[in-house]
């Protein structure tokens, strides 16, 4: 690939922003762990896969709501940011 499509590309990732990338990142280990924690259940690992994203849609609307309260500030990109996180555990977890 050429020098300059990966700059555009690593420019468009810098561009989401840090706080926007440890959403992705935080939301998906969190459902993870959700998962993991229902192995011993001997649920099929797309079961586990939806439980987990479940727990993560509640994580996430409960932190917003958090924040709303707290702050008055709900942030859409941050809501954004979790459901990118969340189909990415789910698509990289069934697979």
């Amino acid at each position: 690939m050429e020098r300059a499509k990966w700059d555009r590309i690593a420019g468009w990732l810098a561009s989401f922003g840090i706080d926007r990338w440890m959403h992705i990142v935080l939301i998906m280990l969190c459902a993870w762990i959700v998962s993991v924690s229902f192995i011993p259940l001997g649920l099929g690992r797309a079961t586990r896969g939806l439980l987990g994203v479940l727990a993560g849609v509640t994580i996430s609307l409960g932190k917003e709501l958090y924040d709303k309260k707290t702050t008055g500030v709900v942030e859409k990109k941050d809501l954004l940011a979790d459901g990118i996180g969340l189909l990415l555990f789910f698509v990289i977890h069934v697979i």
